[in-house]
Order: C-alpha cells, then sequence, then structure tokens
C-alpha cells in the first residue's frame, strides 16, 4: 500500500491507483513465457502453477512498484507503542491496515509494539500521519 498525492512524478488517475494496489497484492506471471523458459507446455505450467498456489508454495505474486515513480519517495520506520490488550491487538491491527501510507506492520517485542513502514511524499506527510492518524491509535 502507498500514498499518491498529487504532483506525482507520473500523472496517476484513480484507475491507475487502483491498478496499481490491486498488482501490488497480487499478479500472475505470464506463464506462455515460463513454460518456454522451463521447457514445458502452457497447459502443463499452468496447472502446476496452480497446484503449487493450491499447495501453498506459491503464495502469492506481486508486481515490485518503484516508489519515487508513484510519487512516495521517502520510506519511513516508525515504532509504535499501544495499551496491551487482547481487544486492543485487533483494533490497532485493523487501524495500521486502514492507513494507505502504511506499507508494512509487523508485531514486535521489546519496549515498542508494532513496526511500521510508511511511503510517503514528504517528511510533512509523515509528521502528518504521526500526529493525525497514529495519535489515535489506543
Amino acid at each position: 500500500m502507498f500514498c499518491v498525492m498529487a504532483g506525482t512524478a507520473h500523472v496517476l488517475d484513480d484507475v491507475d491507483r487502483r491498478l496499481l494496489h490491486r498488482l501490488a497484492e497480487e499478479i500472475r506471471p505470464d506463464l506462455t513465457s515460463v513454460a518456454t523458459e522451463v521447457g514445458t507446455t502452457v497447459e502443463d505450467a499452468t496447472r502446476r502453477f496452480e497446484r503449487l498456489q493450491a499447495d501453498g508454495v506459491v503464495r502469492e505474486c506481486v508486481a515490485r512498484l518503484d516508489p519515487a515513480a508513484v510519487g512516495v519517495p521517502l520510506t519511513a520506520f516508525l515504532m509504535v507503542r499501544v495499551v496491551q490488550t487482547a481487544e486492543n491487538y485487533g483494533v490497532v491491527r485493523q487501524m495500521l491496515g486502514d492507513l494507505e501510507c502504511v506499507e508494512e506492520a509487523h508485531a514486535i517485542s521489546g519496549d515498542f509494539d508494532w513496526l511500521l513502514k510508511v511511503r510517503a511524499v514528504s517528511l510533512e506527510e509523515v509528521q502528518s500521519l504521526v500526529t493525525e492518524k497514529l495519535s489515535l491509535v489506543p
């Protein structure tokens, strides 16, 4: 996930943004070229790929986006401390999942509870995320 702001390196419309979000989540490889490379038929490669997905060997296929090309050149890592209760864990996890700028959220142990990987346009955007959104986390 990432934030895409006006004035990015490439002009992206709503369809572009939705497509990129979807591709970042899951993309299917070109099995025609894969079959040729490994010396099998497209049908066999497709069957094998679907079996590997069904067996959980292939969990996902993703498009790796260039953050600068989509207008979010800044990567920030934030450490968050929350009130430790079982019900808070689910609430916090949902809140973090709803923040588009948060690319990754990891529950950790130690002095902090979450490590967030954030993509942003600027330091000001990161500061706004902290003061306006993360301050709402229990």
